[in-house]
């Protein structure tokens, strides 16, 4: 039986192989990476001033973020073609107290 593996992975340095052609260029990695940053930092900022405006006057806790799925794994592949995109999942957490108590709080001022 032919063995076709040594064509998508390799781990010799001088032998090509389509695992390669998979990956984001280094380009399309750091827009992506620059994007997160921006989206996060957005955030931080954005949420204590929503929640100012809508007159929560206690301490807002700064959110927290966890990178998930297949940028996190390291198995994120290319887009093959348009329209396929490549994206990161990142999650934003605030603390469950922090949410019960605003929620609560939210109830009350429209009952």
């Amino acid at each position: 039986m032919l063995n076709l593996s040594p064509l998508f992975f390799t781990t010799a340095a001088d032998e090509s192989c389509m695992h390669d052609e998979l990956d984001l260029s280094p380009e399309q990695r750091a827009f992506i990476a620059s994007a997160r940053n921006d989206v996060r930092n957005c955030l931080r900022t954005g949420i204590p001033r929503v929640l100012n405006e809508r007159g929560y006057t206690e301490d807002v806790p700064q959110p927290r973020f966890f990178t998930q799925g297949s940028w996190a794994y390291k198995t994120l592949n290319a887009p093959a073609q348009r329209p396929q995109q490549a994206d990161v999942d990142d999650g934003c957490y605030l603390p469950l107290s922090f949410i019960s108590q605003t929620v609560a709080a939210d109830r009350k001022l429209t009952t």
